[in-house]
């Protein structure tokens, strides 16, 4: 596995120096572009892609793209009704469901066209409309651009960072200059994170409230979007509140089934009977494909243990740094699949 060092280096490649050079945040440059987050969508891709499962067991890697594109096909239905507000033609074009071998349960997208789902979640998941209605949400997030909003947000926050510490160096005594301007930019970056999250929580909500949308539109049972959720709270996950749930980027795993069941029980009759299809598979071959799964998450979870480094175990690392998207510390999930 990969240094908390080596792990370091590496997300300052792939984030933070793009940040501040190619987006100008120091010199106040103008909004994030589409491009500019497909292009960094792509340059992450290429460290994640040895964990991708494609030629291992193509015909699972197939059956989690066919959800996916249900769910995109069901958007693009919405979108050419005129119903999403500030959505792009490319949204919809050639977006990519990745199922990735690891241990650590979550899900996530970095905008442009990849969505995440880790073969532990896929697991988790104890029906086809559970898996769904957490790509549905993915997806939600590229629609609602809340990559391009993370990554504006960032800008702001470096340079924050970056001028308070000028600030602090200027009005410190001398031969303290430096750790001066450390320190007060690193609480004011911390101060920018908080705010974020902040942002994050609102993300998510709009995430599941699009992910609903096309989730239904594409057939499953509104009735069991929640079922991921209610599954993770069943194990003892859950709560919220209070400092930690300030500082969670998520709302509460109790809100959000709560909010699912008040939309699943406003959608008319009519509505899901003309929307309605079965899933792609039976339980039983479900059954299959997540015992297919079992064997990469068992394979990921034993090259994490052995210490060595290379392009596989370097990929787990990034996965197992990304921020939780089913819920944070504050949901009760266990650290080591809270936010990093």
């Amino acid at each position: 596995m990969a240094s908390p060092n080596q792990i370091i280096r590496r997300f300052t490649s792939l984030f933070v120096l793009p940040l501040l050079l190619g987006g100008g945040v120091l010199t106040g440059a103008g909004c994030v572009t589409d491009q500019q987050v497909i292009d960094q969508a792509n340059a992450v891709h290429g460290q994640i892609e040895p964990t991708v499962i494609d030629t291992e067991d193509p015909e699972l890697q197939a059956y989690v793209q066919r959800i996916g594109d249900r769910i995109v096909d069901a958007a693009e239905e919405m979108y050419q009704e005129g119903a999403l507000d500030g959505a792009e033609p490319w949204m919809f074009e050639d977006v990519q469901f990745h199922l990735v071998a690891s241990p650590t349960l979550n899900a996530f997208t970095t905008g442009g066209k990849h969505i995440y789902l880790y073969t532990q979640l896929f697991e988790e998941s104890d029906s086809e409309d559970a898996f769904a209605a957490v790509v549905g949400h993915e997806f939600g997030h590229i629609v609602g651009r809340h990559v391009q909003d993370s990554m504006q947000n960032q800008y702001y926050t470096l340079g924050l960072a970056a001028g308070a510490g000028l600030v602090g160096a200027a009005l410190a005594e001398d031969g303290k200059r430096t750790q001066t301007a450390t320190t007060i930019g690193g609480l004011a970056l911390a101060g920018g994170q908080v705010v974020g999250m902040s942002f994050g929580r609102e993300a998510e909500r709009e995430a599941d409230e699009l992910g609903f949308e096309f989730y239904v539109r594409a057939g499953y049972d509104p009735e069991k979007f929640s079922d991921f959720f209610k599954n993770l709270i069943s194990q003892g996950h859950g709560g919220g509140g209070g400092v930690q749930g300030f500082l969670s980027s998520h709302p509460a795993l109790e809100e959000r089934v709560q909010t699912a069941e008040q939309r699943a029980a406003a959608v008319p009759a009519d509505v899901r009977a003309k929307y309605a299809r079965e899933p792609f598979v039976p339980s039983t071959r479900l059954a299959q494909y997540h015992r297919n799964s079992q064997t990469f998450t068992a394979q990921a979870a034993a090259a994490a243990k052995t210490g060595e480094v290379n392009a596989f175990t370097e990929a787990l690392a990034i996965l197992a740094a990304f921020p939780a998207c089913v819920g944070g510390e504050a949901d009760g999930v266990p650290p080591e699949e809270s936010p990093r």
